[in-house]
């Protein structure tokens, strides 16, 4: 038990030794770290103290001292420090001052009331040198890139330049190329047209022969028509005088036994309106009249010559079963009955009327006239029971005249041959179009149009 305790109190005493080492060591420790510490800072306070000689706590953070630092950190002022960099910039000033001021000094502060006198940079008195010499040193720069800039500039317009004034140079050879084209072309054209005119000349006098021959010779054909009509006309009298010697005159009341052409078939409700038996076939025409007869009654001639029955009736429409006629003349206390027969003295419905086709015709109003509507107009007339001439004479019955032809008026001395020999090809149908209807007028026979034509023959009412 002793032994026990003294092993415990040898030991205490041990630990209580070693706790008291550590405290002892701990103090040492403690009093160099403060003693390191002082020195520390007074040489920190030192060198703050000379840093201050070089710049000021309030350039520190400026941007200007950032530029420094990265110029510092580049590539061609790697190793430098910012004092070296300041010194080298230092010498090359004092290199450019030698010409016109001593010292730096008078460097800067001309550059200082330079830019303070333009407003320039904001470098006054109180600025600091290096501030300002960064400043110019930016500004320095700056004036380099705005000049290589300008050069730039200047070296792209003599370009521009050069570049127009080629532009230039081929757009007048071009303007140049095409103006000498033009003149060959119209030199050409000119030497055409004269061509043109001396042919046209030459062809012109050709026709103008040509139409005095034609209307020399047409002159000479209408002298020879015109005595062949009062021929005509003479041998018409001649034959009327023999036809009424035949006849008599039986004026004042004489009798004539005529063949009666038809009879009427039918009263209508109008007292006015009747049907009679001639139709189509018969090649009645509205318009015609004819005189009306029975047993009791015959025709006789007035006082005027005129054929006269108890009343005369006018065909009004022509139908292909009975024509429609309506009463025109009735003597006093005679009726039209029934059964009545009619006559007109001058129709035959057994002679076959001779006709004379001339012209184009538009038969299905179609607005275009054609030679085959010519055609069509023939066969009708021999479908119709009557026979086609191949010329207009005195033995013609009808002359049948498509559309009139137009006459433009007459062309230029300076018009196309073309246009000349058209017009003369129209003047040609023209004429004999308006020859046709002075014979048909001399020899008294009735012109037909193309309306009259097709009413004639019932075209449309089939």
């Amino acid at each position: 038990m002793a032994r026990v305790q003294s092993s415990g109190a040898t030991g205490w005493a041990v630990a209580t030794v070693l706790f008291g080492a550590c405290f002892i060591l701990c103090l040492v420790l403690a009093i160099l770290f403060g003693v390191k510490v002082g020195g520390a800072q007074d040489t920190l306070e030192k060198v703050e103290s000379n840093q201050d000689q070089y710049i000021t706590r309030k350039e520190i953070g400026s941007d200007d001292v950032k530029a420094l630092l990265q110029e510092a950190a580049g590539q061609e002022q790697r190793g430098k420090s910012v004092v070296r960099i300041l010194l080298d910039k230092n010498e090359k000033l004092r290199v450019i001052a030698r010409s016109s001021s001593s010292t730096l000094e008078a460097i800067v502060a001309d550059r200082k009331a330079q830019y303070t006198a333009a407003g320039g940079l904001g470098i006054d008195e109180s600025t600091p040198l290096l501030t300002a010499v960064t400043r110019l040193t930016k500004e320095y720069k700056a004036s380099q890139e705005r000049a290589h800039s300008a050069e730039i500039s200047v070296q792209n317009a003599n370009q521009r330049i050069v570049e127009l004034e080629k532009e230039k140079a081929q757009l007048a050879d071009t303007f140049q190329a095409k103006v000498r084209d033009v003149d060959a072309r119209l030199a050409a054209m000119a030497n055409q047209l004269d061509s043109y005119k001396a042919a046209s000349d030459g062809r012109l006098q050709v026709i103008e022969g040509h139409l005095k021959d034609v209307r020399a010779q047409t002159g000479d054909r209408m002298a020879r028509l015109g005595g062949t009509v009062k021929e005509r006309d003479e041998q018409i009298r001649t034959l009327k005088r023999r036809l009424a010697d035949v006849i008599g005159p039986d004026r004042g009341g004489g009798t004539k036994t005529l063949e009666p052409d038809g009879q009427i078939v039918e009263l209508t409700n109008d007292p006015r309106l009747l049907y009679i038996s001639l139709t189509q076939q018969d090649r009645i025409l509205s318009g015609m009249t004819f005189e009306v007869a029975d047993e009791n009654t015959v025709i006789k001639t007035d006082e005027f010559g005129d054929e006269r029955g108890k009343a005369t009736v006018e065909v009004v429409r022509v139908g292909e079963a009975a024509s429609i006629a309506r009463i025109v003349r009735r003597e006093r206390n005679v009726a039209v009955r029934e059964g009545d027969q009619i006559i007109n003295v001058a129709y035959s419905r057994h002679a076959v009327p001779e006709f004379f086709v001339h012209g184009t015709f538009d038969l299905d109003n179609t607005g275009q006239s054609t030679e085959g509507d010519n055609k069509r107009v023939q066969a009708m007339i021999t479908g119709w029971g009557g026979r086609v001439s191949g010329d207009l004479s005195y033995q013609t019955d009808y002359l049948v005249l498509g559309d009139a032809p137009d006459l433009p008026p007459p062309p230029g001395e300076d018009s196309p041959l073309a246009d000349l020999i058209r017009y003369e090809r129209l003047k040609k149908i023209f004429d004999e179009f308006q020859e046709l209807v002075v014979k048909a007028q001399s020899l008294s026979i009735p012109v037909l149009n193309q309306n009259r034509f097709v009413n004639l023959v019932g075209y449309y009412q089939r």
